[in-house]
């Protein structure tokens, strides 16, 4: 069904992976891993509509690994559905901390 899912605007869908602490040669201490997730980008849309009509192109592409802020209630702002018996969620890319690089970048 995903291949089905046209995200809009500038949102993007991720499967987040909480149990992840560490990410090829990048661990995560659990000290340092109150306030943030780590996800899988699944689905982009096409960019941000800009006032002259243009869109700005996404910062993000299926497959890319990133760093999900939450709020202060432990919270990550977003829209969570169910696809295929498995969880996603929609984010505004300002949720968005980093991209995790992978060694070939």
């Amino acid at each position: 069904m995903l291949n089905n899912l046209k995200v809009m605007g500038d949102k993007v869908l991720v499967e987040l992976h909480e149990d992840d602490l560490q990410y090829g040669s990048i661990v995560i201490p659990e000290s340092c891993r109150e306030g943030t997730n780590l996800a899988t980008v699944v689905a982009v849309g096409n960019g941000r509509l800009k006032m002259d009509g243009k869109r700005t192109p996404p910062d993000f592409q299926v497959g890319d690994e990133v760093v999900i802020d939450e709020d202060e209630n432990q919270h990550i702002t977003g829209e969570y559905v169910t696809i295929d018996d498995n969880q996603y969620l929609f984010i505004h890319p300002r949720n968005i901390l980093a991209k995790v690089a992978r060694e070939n970048e």
